[in-house]
């Protein structure tokens, strides 16, 4: 029989040649491994890439803005804020044209 793949060592292993600018670009710290994924840091601010499981198996990338004390105060999800980023860069280029508006 064939060997079973182990999905969130998958998600390591991809995600650090993904985010491998991270380090250097952003000055982030990192990649640390967690239970699902890896994690990067740099102050105020952290990005997980993890798989998440169930019915429907999933890759998932949080941004999350962290209080000086290390907790979060305000996480989203990177899909969520890419949509976000497209809806107010789109509405502000095209709000002379109605035909184009959400």
């Amino acid at each position: 029989m064939g060997q079973r793949v182990d999905a969130c060592e998958t998600v390591r292993r991809e995600a650090r040649g993904w985010c491998a600018f991270l380090v250097p670009a952003g000055g982030f710290a990192g990649p640390e491994d967690t239970a699902n994924g890896i994690a990067y840091y740099r102050p105020g601010l952290e990005i997980e890439i993890r798989y998440v499981g169930g019915r429907e198996p999933e890759v998932a990338t949080t941004v999350r803005c962290l209080a000086d004390d290390g907790r979060s105060y305000r996480s989203a999800l990177l899909d969520c804020l890419y949509v976000a980023w497209v809806r107010l860069f789109w509405s502000e280029r095209h709000a002379a044209s109605p035909r184009l508006s959400w």
